[in-house]
């Protein structure tokens, strides 16, 4: 995991997917939204975060749920005491009817030790 700790780009955080040590290039994954400074970008290199992936399949039950286009992932399942893990947009919109399910698939980059 590389941070982008000053100047432009500064507080991104994205995966090194690969590393050539000959040329010193990292390949990260998503491309940065801001693109850092091509004359030696302040950054940090972190060792310590774990990449999992997960899925979770949401059925409509006693009518229709529509449309959904954000998905929120949260603590708890009721209630509003729990804290946001995970937050975006689907790449669909989806209009699920009673009977009806969609799969959601994420990625999750923890740190650990929290």
């Amino acid at each position: 995991m590389i941070e982008l700790t000053a100047n432009t780009g500064q507080g991104q955080f994205r995966l090194i997917t690969d590393y050539v040590g000959s040329t010193k290039v990292a390949t990260i994954t998503p491309n940065w939204k801001v693109t850092p400074a091509a004359t030696f970008p302040d950054y940090t290199v972190h060792s310590d975060f774990v990449v999992t992936s997960k899925e979770c399949e949401f059925s409509a039950s006693g009518g229709s749920w529509g449309p959904v286009t954000k998905l929120a992932i949260v603590t708890v399942s009721t209630g509003t005491a729990g804290k946001i893990v995970s937050f975006g947009s689907l790449s669909t919109s989806m209009n699920p009817s009673a009977g009806q399910s969609f799969l959601v698939k994420w990625r999750e980059t923890l740190r650990s030790g929290l």
